[in-house]
């Protein structure tokens, strides 16, 4: 039976008139993971910066990775999944990205058409979604060998996806991110709950209120340690249930 394919969205670079300072940012410790997981990554381009439909319904299931700014794709990624069924896990940018939707729906109302989110958002409304908290990101820049430099603690709800994952209700993670979603974005928010929190109260953890629904984001980055490959294998199998 096939892999479960699993779309990667990565932040874009548009520079005017220099075609080749334009381009889409993969990192490769993400395609790694999932591979290691059992699944097939491949890279969702969006060449025109808006939501491409026949893209998205290419892959089972989605990772939103690490980057700068949300983007209306990613919007669009969780969108998509909502309306589809399929699995998402967001990375750092990611997590932020699932709150960005929390946001957009409460100025769109539920169930918004992709045009509607690629024309209606800009980049200039990150300032209503998130904040800056520096303290999260020690190292910078970041290499390997600072690893345990980065690490916080990240307290877990008992009944979380990931306290079925580690076992755990305190898991040490590494924390690269100069902004952190802002509180009032998510509570009683009706797409989302908060389900980890670092001990200075930022938010670590997002997941679906609909048990029906696996969307997941970590505010941390899993990816740089092979120990946290479950997340991603639950990921997988997730996504593996479609086919």
């Amino acid at each position: 039976m096939q892999k479960p394919i699993i779309g990667i969205v990565a932040p874009r670079v548009e520079v005017q008139d220099r075609p080749f300072q334009s381009y889409t940012r993969f990192i490769n410790n993400y395609p790694n993971m999932i591979v290691q997981a059992g699944g097939l990554p491949i890279g969702l381009l969006f060449y025109d910066g808006k939501f491409n439909l026949d893209e998205a319904e290419l892959c089972d299931g989605f990772v939103i990775q690490g980057g700068s700014d949300i983007e209306s794709t990613g919007l669009n990624i969780i969108n998509y999944a909502i309306k589809t069924d399929k699995p998402v896990l967001g990375i750092c940018l990611g997590m932020q990205t699932m709150a960005g939707y929390e946001w957009i729906v409460n100025k769109l109302g539920e169930n918004p058409a992709y045009k509607e989110i690629d024309d209606f958002y800009k980049h200039e409304y990150e300032d209503d979604i998130l904040c800056y908290h520096e303290s999260h990101d020690r190292v910078d820049p970041f290499y390997m060998t600072r690893l345990q430099n980065t690490k916080h603690d990240v307290l877990l709800d008992k009944e979380s996806v990931l306290y079925k994952i580690f076992n755990n209700d305190v898991i040490s993670m590494p924390s690269l991110h100069k902004q952190a979603v802002i509180d009032d974005i998510i509570s009683n928010g009706k797409y989302f709950k908060v389900t980890g929190k670092s001990r200075d109260g930022v938010i670590e953890v997002l997941e679906s209120n609909d048990p029906n629904l696996w969307l997941l984001g970590v505010q941390f980055h899993p990816e740089l340690e092979e120990k946290n490959l479950g997340i991603f294998k639950f990921l997988i199998k997730r996504a593996g249930k479609r086919k």
